[in-house]
């Protein structure tokens, strides 16, 4: 009996100190604000039926509510009038050695041009339209064509168009040589202000990104994932894995509750570390990667008042007003 006594007690002094050691409300709340993600600018919505990869969005749209097209310029104004402080985009090369704002490998789908983007120069690609394939009734109306006309721009144009806007930019092709490129391409252009560009995408293709220009921030999912598991295993015990230190961790908020010490203790960790917090809004499926963004705003009332991380979305026309009620 007293074994027992001395069993419970052991175990529950260990429970208080778990407790102490990652309660959220005795750790220092955070003061600030975030800074808001906007996904490719204010796009048009697609339906919430899974998205295979070989999936063609534009057929997937639904009804539109406006005009605007995603990765494109007027899209990028709409979501930073908004209240994006961030704005996500892809990019493509070029035949010519360039880099377009685009998503697609292939131009089949979105507009009326065939093949590869790979396979064309600037000067062709900015021909096309980039809302010809937009449909919400399977095909039976087309409703954005014309509305893309000549819409694809490249990234230089784009960097220009909005100098003092920070953007987050997805490499969707991969290798070394993209780097290579897209530093060449850049310095071409005279971008020399890395300070309000983050990259992302395949691990070696950041590495080379980093290999080439020292200190540029990129967000590696791999890592975050990486970071997420270690963190899971250790951050129980007050110890920040070293994974955790120096990146751009992911926290979705379905999954928050696997964060020790979420929300103000977790943040107050990764501070210090030198980490920066990318929040989303669920994990569909871990193995793909899939996940969706935080997209209402509702889902801000699960952030505390001081939230000074950075918040994913793709709903900036509505996040971004009621971001603005929650953080003046």
């Amino acid at each position: 009996m007293r074994r027992r006594t001395w069993a419970l007690l052991i175990v529950g002094l260990a429970a208080l100190g778990l407790y102490g050691l990652n309660a959220s409300w005795l750790a220092p709340a955070p003061h600030g604000r975030p800074s808001l993600v906007a996904q490719r600018g204010l796009h048009q919505i697609y339906n919430s039926q899974p998205v295979g990869p070989s999936d063609c969005t534009a057929q997937r749209i639904l009804p539109p509510t406006h005009r605007l097209i995603d990765n494109t310029l007027p899209s990028m104004a709409a979501a930073i009038a908004a209240g994006a402080d961030v704005v996500e985009l892809d990019v493509r090369r070029t035949a010519d050695n360039a880099f377009v704002v685009f998503h697609d490998e292939g131009l089949d789908c979105r507009t009326q041009g065939h093949g590869l983007v790979s396979a064309h120069t600037v000067a062709d690609l900015q021909t096309l339209d980039v809302g010809y394939g937009y449909t919400a009734d399977g095909g039976r109306s087309f409703p954005l064509r014309g509305a893309g006309v000549g819409g694809m721009p490249t990234l230089a144009q784009t960097l220009a168009a909005f100098p003092r806007q920070r953007f987050l930019i997805q490499f969707k092709d991969g290798g070394p040589a993209t780097a290579d490129a897209l530093a060449a391409y850049l310095a071409q252009a005279k971008i020399t202000d890395w300070s309000r560009l983050t990259f992302f995408g395949g691990p070696v293709t950041l590495r080379r990104l980093q290999a080439l220009h020292p200190g540029v921030r990129v967000m590696d999912q791999r890592a975050a994932a990486k970071c997420a598991v270690r963190y899971f295993a250790l951050g129980w015990s007050g110890v920040t894995p070293k994974a955790c230190r120096g990146i751009i961790t992911i926290v979705s908020l379905d999954q928050s509750w696997l964060a020790w010490g979420w929300p103000n203790r977790y943040l107050a960790r990764m501070r210090a570390a030198g980490s920066d917090v990318l929040v989303i809004g669920a994990v569909d499926n871990p193995k793909s990667g899939a996940f969706r963004r935080v997209n209402t705003p509702a889902q801000l009332e699960r952030l505390p008042a001081g939230f000074d991380g950075m918040i994913w979305t793709d709903r900036i026309d509505l996040v971004g007003p009621a971001a603005r009620k929650r953080w003046p």
